[in-house]
């Protein structure tokens, strides 16, 4: 189900991408909907703050394209990022993936010191010509993995469920 619901993910990136600027909202959902509904019950698109939420035939739903800090459980296990600017979150009740752009890197090593203190089970850090990466679990099932480009001042926060 999951191979199925980013495969619908990566096909609607597709489509987005071909879809007029212009395009009503209507025209979009529309479109959307030809190419993924299959394996999705219901998809909405805002055109206005770009974000697409697509719902499985369980009741699953998927959030893309947010510029929003993710709202779902597994998201609150880690502290909100409030520094810089939230560029793309897609996020689920079994992930979240958080692009942020504009980060110094003070902030993002005060951050990295908040999300250990939860986040320290196995973990691995590393510092390659200015790339840090920090991954770890919490204990309780859930992985984190923070990436920070300190050229581009971009950072990467990924939170998984890890696998039975």
């Amino acid at each position: 189900m999951k191979k199925k619901l980013l495969w619908g993910l990566l096909i609607l990136s597709l489509i987005l991408s071909s879809v007029s600027c212009n395009s009503t909202q209507d025209e979009t959902e529309k479109t959307v909907r030809e190419e993924v509904a299959e394996d999705l019950q219901d998809v909405k698109v805002d055109n206005d703050s770009g974000e697409v939420t697509f719902t499985d035939k369980d009741g699953e739903k998927v959030v893309y394209g947010s510029t929003e800090w993710p709202k779902t459980d597994i998201a609150k296990t880690i502290p909100e990022f409030t520094k810089g600017t939230i560029m793309s979150v897609i996020s689920n009740k079994e992930g979240a993936l958080i692009d942020i752009d504009q980060v110094e890197e003070k902030d993002f090593q005060e951050y990295l010191e908040e999300v250990k203190k939860n986040y320290s089970e196995d973990a691995v850090e590393g510092n390659s010509d200015g790339i840090f990466t920090y991954s770890a679990g919490n204990g309780s099932g859930i992985l984190v993995l923070v990436n920070y480009d300190s050229e581009m001042g971009v950072m990467d926060i990924s939170l998984s469920k890890m696998m039975d």
